[in-house]
């Protein structure tokens, strides 16, 4: 249990102290920002002429093409970052065991 405080404590001091950087945006904040685009895109309802009932369908439909967007955007590039990290890792661990074997041929 002290290890967990420990560990809290020192996250959290190390957080006021470095912080996310300015220079990498936070996923968050990108994820707002295509929202926010989606948002302008999609939702711009100048020269309807049509009932409101058919109009909060049409805003119905595109909010639910928004809400797919956006989750299918996250997780497809949450995807593609996972993919490359495992091949970059997979990668370094052939050439450690490559390294080990030429090191230790009787191995």
């Amino acid at each position: 249990m002290c290890y967990h405080i420990f560990a809290f404590i020192a996250g959290f001091v190390l957080d006021l102290l470095i912080g996310d950087p300015h220079f990498i945006p936070h996923p968050v904040r990108l994820i707002g920002s295509l929202i926010s685009f989606l948002d302008k895109r999609l939702n711009c309802d100048a020269g309807y002429n049509i009932s409101e009932k058919k109009l909060n369908l049409i805003k119905y439909k595109r909010g639910m093409l928004l809400a797919f967007t956006v989750i299918f955007a996250t997780f497809a590039i949450s995807v593609i970052i996972i993919v490359a990290a495992l091949k970059k890792l997979n990668a370094a661990q052939q050439n450690q065991n490559s390294d080990r074997c030429a090191r230790n041929p009787s191995a």
